[in-house]
């Protein structure tokens, strides 16, 4: 009995397990079937980002090679010696665009027409030579033959002229016309007291330039140099007094004389429009030759006299129409 009761229990529990196994085999089925149609969705959209990669990788590296084939260059060759790739062409299309320099210069602008005013001081250097030893016709005490002297005065003025800048970098011409005043002055030369007396008379009336300026400016100041023509108005007279004879000779020369200039300075601007400048210039004129026919003597006579100067001055400068 007890085995019929245990055959019967292994009959049942075969049956129930035929009748499950079924239906895990379709539960199974339905499973795999719904992940194959995910993974063929997976691969239909990984497909469709594929050629939309293609798609805007063909797009830039036909703007990159755009601006090569405009200008007619070829592209430019990898380190293995081949055309960039997509990809490369395509990241160069995105490079930063390197900007525009500044149109405004770090410094202060010094462009444009100027004009200004000025004053200082002068030092004027007269060299006279008597060449045919003139004096010797009245005393032969007189040891030389050739007599240097200095004198100080003033000098005011003004000025016009116009600059260019590029950047930092300053060029321009400037002109001037000056009043000299204290450079009058009467040097008396006598071998013995009461004896032959010569004297020199030199005046400076006026002087100018005509010059090229040149420099950097550095923030809102600018240091130049500056070089040209110049010309001043200048008289000399010498005159020999003998009292044993009693008798007087003299001779003069009162000329506009030429020569060159040449200097340095700094510029200060103030704001846009004003500027305050100092600068010292050396002028050295040409040598004056003077003749003339001497009676004491019974002789042609010659004199050769130099002139410089030097002027350290400081002005007041407005400027306007400055270039960009």
């Amino acid at each position: 009995m007890k085995k019929s009761i245990v055959l019967l229990s292994t009959f049942v529990s075969l049956g129930a397990l035929a009748l499950a196994m079924p239906a895990r085999a379709d539960t199974d089925s339905e499973t795999m079937k719904r992940l194959e149609a995910k993974i063929d969705a997976l691969a239909k959209e990984n497909a469709t980002l594929r050629e939309r990669v293609k798609r805007v990788e063909s797009t830039r590296t036909t703007a990159a090679a755009a601006p090569q084939a405009a200008s007619g260059k070829p592209a430019a060759a990898s380190a293995a010696g081949t055309v960039p790739s997509g990809a490369l062409a395509a990241n160069a299309a995105y490079m930063p665009v390197k900007g525009a320099p500044m149109g405004r210069p770090g410094c202060a602008n010094f462009g444009g027409w100027n004009a200004g005013v000025n004053a200082g001081l002068a030092v004027q250097n007269t060299t006279w030579n008597d060449l045919d030893n003139w004096i010797d016709n009245f005393n032969f005490d007189f040891n030389s033959s050739s007599i240097s002297r200095q004198r100080t005065g003033g000098t005011v003025g003004g000025s016009l002229g116009y600059m260019w800048q590029t950047g930092c970098t300053v060029f321009g011409v400037e002109g001037d016309i000056n009043y000299a005043f204290g450079l009058d002055k009467t040097t008396t030369a006598s071998p013995a007291v009461g004896g032959t007396t010569l004297s020199l008379h030199d005046k400076a009336s006026w002087w100018g330039t005509l010059r090229t300026r040149g420099g950097i400016a550095v923030d809102n100041v600018l240091l130049y140099l500056t070089g040209g023509f110049a010309a001043a108005r200048l008289q000399h007279d010498w005159t020999i007094f003998d009292p044993g004879i009693p008798a007087t000779e003299s001779f003069s020369a009162h000329k506009t004389r030429w020569g060159g200039v040449v200097g340095a300075g700094a510029e200060w601007a103030v704001n846009d429009r004003w500027s305050i400048k100092s600068e010292t210039l050396y002028i050295a004129l040409a040598e004056d030759h003077t003749s003339g026919f001497s009676t004491a003597g019974g002789q042609t006579v010659n004199f050769r006299t130099q002139d410089s100067l030097w002027i350290s001055r400081i002005g007041a400068t407005y400027r306007w129409g400055a270039t960009p």
